[in-house]
């Protein structure tokens, strides 16, 4: 991968060892009494895709990098362009962002240099890509290839109250909505179409006919499919392999509201 700034110093090529997605969609969650979460949302253009890269060179490309980061700070200048990146391994911001051509960023964290072979040098850099573009046709794919243990059950809510003669009474949800949370692994082209699902879809409610080995995802009391859940959380937990990644889903159920 390629990392250029302003500033007159010259672009440095490191080698991208391992990398860390951190993506953060702008929504933030409530759940009603009947049990049912809902979203207040500022829009895709307060989304968040940031990283944590490992990079790797000599010391004459590591010390040639920190010239270009010092370049770029005494022009004022808070963008970095990085390009030429490895179309395999290096989505370094996740599956579903454009690497076909440049990616403006910004340096928020750069840890120190570490010698870390004979002749190698590497550090950390804590990235945030800045108006980035996408690909992906935002579809819900199959969820094929569950790791091994999940959660799933329904929140029975028992709340009660009592009042001043000594009886109770309940103040529990109206409806005891269930909750899924597991981890999977995707392959590239369904991690892709995934990503761009929760980011554009946004809090919206979907159904799914199967889980493979997994009965009842909202547990016993409630059965089987077809459910209608949402996406409350996505964790990126990077690429497992050259076509796999390891994203943590966490589905919740759509009730009727009553």
């Amino acid at each position: 991968m390629r990392i250029g700034g302003t500033g007159g110093s010259p672009d440095v090529t490191v080698k991208v060892i391992d990398f860390e997605p951190k993506t953060t969609l702008a929504l933030t969650w409530a759940k009603s009494s009947s049990g049912n979460w809902y979203t207040s949302d500022r829009g895709t253009a307060a989304d968040i895709y940031e990283t944590t890269i490992s990079v790797h060179g000599i010391e004459l490309v590591m010390k040639t990098l920190m010239d270009a980061i010092e370049a770029n700070r005494d022009a004022g200048s808070n963008t970095i362009t990085l390009s030429y990146f490895n179309r395999v391994d290096d989505r370094i911001f996740g599956a579903d962002l454009d690497y076909t051509g440049n990616i403006s960023a910004t340096i928020l964290k750069l840890d120190p240099i570490a010698q870390k072979s004979w002749k190698g040098f590497g550090t950390k850099l804590t990235l945030r890509a800045l108006s980035p573009s996408f690909v992906g046709s935002a579809t819900f794919p199959a969820l094929a290839y569950m790791l091994r243990g999940y959660e799933g059950d329904a929140n029975f809510s028992v709340y009660k109250e009592d009042n001043y003669a000594g009886s109770y009474y309940y103040t529990d949800e109206d409806n005891d909505a269930g909750e899924f949370t597991a981890s999977f692994l995707m392959k590239t082209d369904d991690m892709r179409d995934l990503r761009r699902y929760a980011a554009t879809q946004r809090g919206t409610s979907f159904t799914i006919n199967d889980i493979p080995g997994v009965f009842a995802p909202w547990g016993p009391r409630k059965g089987g499919y077809p459910i209608t859940c949402k996406i409350k959380e996505l964790e990126d937990k990077g690429m497992r392999d050259q076509n796999y990644w390891n994203v943590k889903l966490t589905l919740v159920e759509e009730v009727e509201e009553t």
